[in-house]
């Protein structure tokens, strides 16, 4: 069976063990963002740790500091868009969480160590930490062996499917988005808010075990070592075909799997560089650029807008954006024929999710 030009072979996935010992020899190369209104807007993205769906089994609320863009190195999201070439048509990644500032990566680790600790209250300390850097690093100041996230290269993501009508839709927008002139800007806007809000109709796909579950249905062998056991379910099945279909484009665009999470996947950073036997990683720690800071903040101001105008508060946006605003309010139109609560209507014009 071939996914389109891809071989449905079993999900692999290396050893890292002692992969923070590996050399780094970071090449300098930026963060770039991914994206609505980046030079990346054909990902797309859905930020959940910044509380736009709380889809994180263990986060009770947004996290703080979390970031509303997704931000990775620049070989990275190059490679994140050869792997949706290389996927069937109907077929988009969905980019869950990438670059981590150490703040959020430290926040992380301790909600996921509290909920650890809650659940196994009979384990001792050396345990509980095991079990949870299976599943989140442990935040490190030490620049010889930074969190997989925080060095940009590390990417944790799914796939969803949008139906035939939409597919051909999404391809059209796609060509009128890139022969847009630079001075052609707010057609541009229309176009891309008519990609984030049709992107958005795509529905996930089974994996077995959800984004962010702690477990062993997690691993990203999980089905592959289930089937030799005995016959699967059709709902097995059809994950670990899943598993086999986003493994296969990740590894053909160069990423390697990590073997506790099916969703994770790493190009560059330590981790990969010991999985793939190479001398060193060329990423290593990386603080956002003021460039990062800025287009951050304009994301999640935009965010805040549309907020404001979707509760119906008596607000005025500045006359050269107002035009901006409309349309993305009359693109929410558009979304209340889905299934979406009104929370991720919004959530899905914007991209913001």
């Amino acid at each position: 069976m071939l996914f389109n030009n891809l071989p449905s072979r079993p999900v692999s996935a290396p050893k890292v063990d002692g992969w923070k010992t590996t050399p780094i020899n970071d090449c300098g190369e930026p963060l770039v963002a991914m994206g609505a209104f980046s030079d990346y807007p054909f990902l797309l993205t859905d930020a959940i740790y910044s509380g736009q769906r709380g889809s994180s089994p263990y986060l009770t609320t947004d996290l703080d500091g979390a970031l509303i863009t997704m931000f990775a190195r620049r070989s990275v999201a190059e490679a994140l868009m050869a792997a949706q070439s290389l996927l069937p048509a109907g077929l988009i990644l969905v980019i869950n969480d990438a670059y981590r500032p150490r703040a959020v990566q430290a926040s992380l680790y301790q909600s996921f160590y509290r909920q650890l600790k809650a659940k196994q209250p009979t384990w001792d300390n050396d345990q509980l930490a095991s079990e949870s850097q299976k599943y989140v690093s442990l935040p490190s100041t030490n620049e010889a062996s930074p969190a997989p996230h925080y060095t940009g290269g590390a990417i944790d993501l799914s796939l969803a499917k949008l139906p035939r009508r939409h597919w051909h839709k999404l391809l059209k927008l796609r060509r009128a988005i890139v022969r847009c002139h630079p001075s052609q800007w707010q057609l541009r806007y229309r176009l891309e808010m008519d990609y984030q809000v049709l992107s958005a109709r795509a529905t996930s796909l089974n994996f077995g075990a959800a984004f962010d579950h702690g477990g062993p249905a997690s691993a990203a062998m999980y089905y592959e070592i289930l089937a030799a056991t005995r016959a699967l379910t059709a709902p097995e099945n059809s994950a670990r075909t899943n598993r086999r279909m986003l493994a296969a484009a990740m590894h053909k665009a160069g990423f390697s799997a990590y073997e506790h999470e099916w969703w994770h996947y790493n190009l560059g950073n330590q981790m990969d560089a010991r999985g793939v036997g190479a001398a060193f990683a060329r990423y290593g720690g990386i603080e956002l650029s003021s460039e990062n800071h800025r287009h951050n903040a304009m994301r999640r101001q935009h965010w805040t807008n549309v907020l404001r105008l979707a509760s119906g508060e008596r607000w005025s946006p500045p006359t050269s954006l107002a035009e901006h605003y409309a349309v993305v309010l009359s693109r929410l139109a558009d979304l209340r024929k889905t299934n979406l609560t009104p929370a991720e209507r919004i959530e899905a014009s914007m991209n913001m999710s």
